[in-house]
């Protein structure tokens, strides 16, 4: 979730391709690519928008649903800013926040309960933009994109599907 943009910004406005589903759908599809990956032709996606009075919506709710597993997530504009990514199974919970726009001054905590027993791991400062972009400059000096290929379609299926609706 973010807090509320200036009403001049390109995501309030249709014509410019904004709105909530448009503009943090990528990320729905890129969270699910990561941590489920899963045959898209076997789950099941309920999407829930919340629209302004112009119809552009500001917030939705996700719920994915496969065979072994299942994937929430809520993605809002217009609210207290919140990046939160929890794994769990049935035995642990692993929890750690800022997880898409870590401060690269900031070391960041990963919680994990595994039953009663509570800890705590320290994650080192790091740059994770220039980090994402070294790997770009990689990718291009060794002209190795398929993987990339890969990835932009199946999270482009995974956000069309969400669209539909």
């Amino acid at each position: 979730a973010i807090p509320k943009l200036p009403k001049k910004n390109f995501r309030n406005h249709r014509k410019y391709g904004g709105g909530c589903l448009l503009d943090m759908g990528p990320y729905a599809a890129a969270i699910f690519r990561m941590y489920i990956n899963e045959d898209y032709s076997k789950i099941s996606i309920q999407c829930f928008s919340n629209y302004t009075k112009g119809g552009l919506n500001k917030s939705f709710n996700i719920l994915v649903l496969t065979p072994s597993k299942f994937f929430t997530g809520f993605f809002s504009f217009n609210e207290k800013y919140e990046n939160t990514l929890a794994l769990c199974t049935k035995r642990k919970k692993v929890t750690i926040n800022r997880v898409f726009s870590p401060p690269n001054d900031q070391n960041l905590i990963l919680q994990i309960n595994h039953g009663r027993v509570k800890k705590e791991k320290k994650i080192k400062k790091d740059d994770a933009f220039l980090n994402y972009f070294k790997f770009i400059f990689r990718t291009i000096k060794r002209k190795s994109f398929e993987n990339s290929y890969q990835n932009i379609l199946k999270d482009s299926f995974f956000r069309e599907k969400m669209k539909k609706i």
